[in-house]
């Protein structure tokens, strides 16, 4: 804006129109920005009318995007449109079949189904048909109970006492909540080791071994086992306890129990000594008789029911020696064996 004015800063009309300076002037901010549009996207119907989008940008004939109110947003080209408009041939629908179960009986899976294209009267078609509509999805994951894993137990002792042995463990199926299941119910790849090596100390050149356990000594009830314990050194012979180490030596003897006794041994007094100085004799009688169920309500069934075979095993004796006194002079009894019995 040009104006003429004094000195005072007051406008004056004395001012010479030939020389007053220009009010504007020509500039080049360089070429304007213009819509830029790219193809038609596919259409989201095939028939019965969809959309389809396009991308519109504003940009520099150089290529450099800018914002869009740099560009007249009145001419901005659509960006989307309604595409197919031609009504669907029929009344062709997609038919869903129930899911099938679940594809694992534990852990995360897979639901498969058939789906169809049919006719309103369920003639089967060409799935092209039913291409209009949204295809429904023939499969989904799923998840089952929770799956059975191994869990194990402490590991046993070594079965050396020095050296290299070999420890073991109990593996089992367990599922939570129920407890142990069936081993087949777990994964085999995946099955805990039961046995491993093992080093409890260098061995000295002696040291114990041991045998297996014997049979119990009662065919039921509580009763005792044994094994052999031999102190072995180079080459393995067996020599002298003394060489091995006393306070490591393991155990010759282990009680052991089989099933409840039926039976038991019925044992009376000891009889007097049958001799009155010197070594004797005791006697006692010792019979088989069935365990009562209460001690309290029952008696003993007469012995001569049973058999000894019935009762576990060892016998009682019927007979042990005695001693009540050394005898004072040279002379004494003498016995013998008995002889058959008369009746």
């Amino acid at each position: 804006v040009v104006v003429c004015q004094d000195a005072d800063g007051r406008s004056n009309s004395y001012c010479d129109e030939r020389v007053k300076p220009a009010e504007s002037k020509s500039c080049d901010s360089g070429p304007c920005p213009l819509w830029n549009y790219s193809a038609w996207g596919e259409c989201t119907q095939t028939c019965g009318g969809g959309r389809r989008t396009r991308l519109v940008v504003c940009q520099r004939p150089d290529g450099q995007r800018l914002n869009d109110y740099n560009c007249d947003i009145l001419d901005k080209p659509p960006d989307v449109e309604r595409c197919n408009l031609q009504p669907c041939p029929g009344s062709a629908s997609w038919h869903r079949r129930p899911w099938k179960p679940c594809s694992v009986s534990c852990g995360r899976g897979i639901k498969q189904r058939e789906i169809s294209c049919l006719l309103q009267n369920q003639t089967r078609i060409e799935e092209a048909h039913c291409s209009h509509l949204p295809r429904p999805r023939t499969q989904k994951t799923c998840r089952a109970r929770g799956c059975p894993t191994w869990k194990a137990n402490r590991w046993r002792e070594c079965s050396t006492t020095c050296g290299p042995g070999l420890q073991k463990r109990d593996v089992y199926c367990r599922l939570k909540g129920t407890g142990r299941v069936r081993e087949d119910l777990c994964d085999p790849h995946s099955r805990l080791p039961t046995i491993q090596p093992c080093l409890t100390s260098e061995c000295t050149p002696f040291t114990w071994v041991v045998a297996d356990w014997e049979h119990c000594n009662a065919t039921c009830g509580e009763g005792v086992r044994s094994r052999k314990v031999d102190c072995k050194g180079p080459g393995r012979t067996t020599v002298h306890d003394d060489y091995c180490e006393p306070s490591s030596r393991p155990s010759s003897l282990q009680l052991c129990e089989e099933a409840p006794c039926l039976y038991m041994w019925i044992t009376a007094e000891w009889s007097q000594c049958s001799a009155s100085c010197g070594v004797g004799f005791q006697q006692r009688i010792v019979s088989c008789s069935a365990r009562p169920s209460s001690y309290s309500t029952q008696q003993f069934y007469p012995p001569s029911s049973f058999t000894s075979k019935s009762c576990p095993e060892p016998q009682p004796p019927a007979t042990q020696p005695c001693l009540l006194r050394e005898c004072s002079h040279t002379t004494y009894w003498k016995v013998g064996p008995w002889t058959t019995c008369s009746q």
